[in-house]
């Protein structure tokens, strides 16, 4: 999990929290600093506490339903984590990361187009980023589409000349 950006977006939602969502703030605060420290179980209970007290709206719903999502996913509940992108996705249409991490649920559940539906639109919204395109290609490797994931290796590799996976995804399938 990325815990320096949930700090960034603690503050964030520090920030615009109105004080009838002070206690979803200080209980979403309390959920990452209990998630930094390998604690899962308190953090997801403190986070169900900050959505369901219905205080929170907008991006900071929609950050506590991706925090949450992130959360059941490293524990393997991959149907849960699927439900919270859903609802971040339907608060916020345009987050990214939502899309990207969705799809890698789905390609762990073995849905490949719908994998690959949502790295698309990750693409999309995130143009510059090589990870949806890195991912792609390991749906469309996964997928035994040789070709497809080629393409997309290569566009990320273009993207992020420094980043390593491309190039031994490239290397792996006999290709410079």
């Amino acid at each position: 999990m990325r815990y320096a950006a949930w700090l960034l977006i603690l503050g964030l939602f520090g920030g615009s929290a109105a004080p009838a969502a002070a206690d979803a703030a200080a209980d979403f605060a309390r959920a990452a600093a209990a998630a930094k420290k390998g604690q899962r179980d308190e953090a997801m209970t403190l986070v169900t506490k900050a959505i369901e007290s219905k205080e929170a709206t907008g991006r900071d719903l929609a950050n506590m339903h991706y925090f949450r999502a992130e959360l059941y996913s490293e524990a393997g509940k991959l149907d849960e984590a699927l439900a919270d992108y859903a609802a971040t996705i339907e608060i916020m249409p345009d987050f990214a990361s939502a899309y990207h991490d969705r799809a890698l649920v789905y390609a762990q559940q073995k849905k490949y187009q719908q994998a690959l539906d949502d790295l698309s639109r990750a693409q999309f919204l995130i143009p510059q980023s090589p990870l949806p395109y890195f991912n792609r290609g390991r749906v469309y490797e996964t997928m035994g589409k040789r070709e497809q994931a080629i393409a997309e290796y290569r566009r990320a590799r273009a993207l992020a000349p420094q980043m390593k996976e491309p190039q031994e995804a490239l290397r792996r399938l006999g290709v410079r």
